[in-house]
């Protein structure tokens, strides 16, 4: 009498460490059952053969044994951190070019001439604007932004400086 409850345990213990991993589901197209493991990939199917008068089942070699990876991205977060930094970069560019810009003004109306005007423009072209376009700056960062502005003005002071004396 002791014995059947033990029994009954380790008989339930037994089915749910070994429970079912593969479902069988009926394909009536290919008129064959096919079995899936708990990823959902197919890992065999059988077909009854009239000629023998049974069931063969054949393994399918799949390659997608495992889960398939859920990414860990979060892509609209992404998405408004670039239209972000985006914004930040037209808006730092569009500061520094109004800023080159009053600085031509500047020189246009500190200029005695024309030939005074194109010389310090050049001057001003050579020595600051192309050594700023040609260094990859990310102007998406308003310290560099900043930075570059101050660079632009003091050499502009400077250059103003030089041609008065």
């Amino acid at each position: 009498m002791k014995k059947l409850p033990s029994i009954l345990l380790l008989f339930i213990t037994f089915n749910f460490c070994y429970s079912q991993s593969l479902v069988e589901r009926w394909n009536q197209y290919n008129n064959r059952y096919e079995y899936f493991n708990s990823y959902g990939n197919i890992v065999a199917y059988k077909v009854y053969n009239q000629y023998k008068n049974q069931w063969e089942i054949f393994n399918v070699n799949s390659q997608n044994d495992y889960p398939k990876v859920q990414s860990s991205v979060n892509l609209p977060l992404i998405q408004q951190a670039l239209v972000s930094k985006q914004q930040r970069y037209d808006k730092n560019k569009e500061t520094i070019q109004s800023c080159i810009n009053s600085i031509f003004d500047v020189f246009k109306t500190l200029a005695n001439n024309n030939e005074t005007y194109i010389k310090i423009s050049n001057r001003f072209t050579n020595e600051y604007v192309n050594e700023i376009n040609n260094i990859p700056y990310d102007l998406s960062s308003d310290a560099i932004s900043s930075s570059i502005l101050k660079y632009l003005l003091d050499g502009s002071k400077k250059i103003i400086r030089e041609e008065n004396n």
